[in-house]
C-alpha cells in the first residue's frame, strides 16, 4: 500500500475549551477510496458523494435525517453485497 502525505494542515478551536486541534488535508486524487477507476471509488463517488442533498436550504436536523437514510440504505445495500458473496477481500479480518 502506498503511502500518503498530507499537503498542508487546517488548525481550528475545540469549543468550549477554545484548545487548537490541528487537522491534515490531502489532496483528493491521493486517496485511494475515491479512485473512481476502483470498484470501490465508484461506490463512494457514486453512492456518498454525488446523492443530491440541497445543503444550503436545509435545516440541520434535515441535514441529519438525510445523512441517517442516506448511510441506512448504505449500510443495507453493503450487507445484502456482502451476504450475496460481493467481494469479500475487503473485510481482512472476517472468519466465515
Amino acid at each position: 500500500m502506498r503511502k500518503i502525505w498530507p499537503t498542508s494542515t487546517i488548525s481550528l478551536e475545540r469549543q468550549p475549551s477554545g484548545v487548537p486541534v490541528d487537522f491534515d488535508l490531502y489532496d483528493e486524487v491521493d486517496l485511494p477510496f475515491l479512485d473512481r477507476s476502483s470498484e470501490a471509488g465508484r461506490m463512494v463517488t457514486s453512492n456518498i458523494i454525488h446523492q443530491p442533498l440541497d445543503d444550503d436550504v436545509m435545516t440541520d436536523d434535515e441535514m441529519i435525517a438525510c445523512a441517517n437514510k442516506l448511510l441506512g440504505r448504505e449500510v443495507e445495500k453493503a450487507i445484502k453485497q456482502f451476504n450475496s458473496g460481493f467481494d469479500k477481500s475487503f473485510v481482512r479480518n472476517f472468519k466465515a
